[in-house]
């Protein structure tokens, strides 16, 4: 069993992150539980990153896809999606160089779009694509019984509640 915490945690089936939550995931990479810990009570063998845990960043390419899942037309472009199952047998280098043009530009769209909720923002990426490309609910958000796709967002503004221009995204 494995215990990780952070700052704040965007589950995004709450409107609001927790702060100071909570994941416990199985040794199979479920999870188990989703928790908040208002009185800060320390847990055993918890993991805590610094930062902001979120759903894995679901990223659609069109290039050198051997199992589509999903191909569509969207905005007059035709869009394929690689099989998403494989996407915890990625080593976190391969995945992080397949989403960081997608994160570059979520960070800029972030920072200039300060009048919309980070939540918001944060669906964009995460959990609307999964509906979108039929991985919901088993990717897109934080819950129990879902497979642990977690990213950590650091450094944060934790004040306005928003990336900052070096903030970086890394797998745990």
């Amino acid at each position: 069993m494995r215990r990780i915490s952070a700052n704040l945690i965007y589950t995004l089936e709450q409107p609001e992150p927790i702060k100071n939550g909570i994941i416990e995931i199985t040794d199979t990479g479920i999870i188990t539980s989703v928790m908040s810990n208002d009185q800060n009570t320390e847990f055993s063998s918890t993991e805590f990153f610094n930062g902001v845990i979120i759903p894995a960043i679901i990223s659609a390419s069109i290039n050198n896809v051997t199992s589509p899942r999903f191909t569509g037309i969207f905005n007059n472009q035709i869009w394929i999606a690689s099989d998403f199952t494989r996407l915890e047998e990625l080593t976190q280098k391969e995945n992080e160089r397949k989403n960081y043009s997608l994160w570059q530009n979520f960070v800029f769209l972030s920072l200039f779009l300060t009048e919309t909720n980070f939540t918001r923002k944060l669906k964009w990426i995460t959990r609307n694509k999964a509906e979108i490309l039929g991985l919901f609910p088993q990717t897109g958000t934080i819950a129990t019984g879902e497979k642990a796709r977690l990213q950590l967002i650091y450094p944060f503004d934790f004040k306005q509640r928003n990336v900052l221009i070096n903030s970086r995204l890394k797998i745990i």
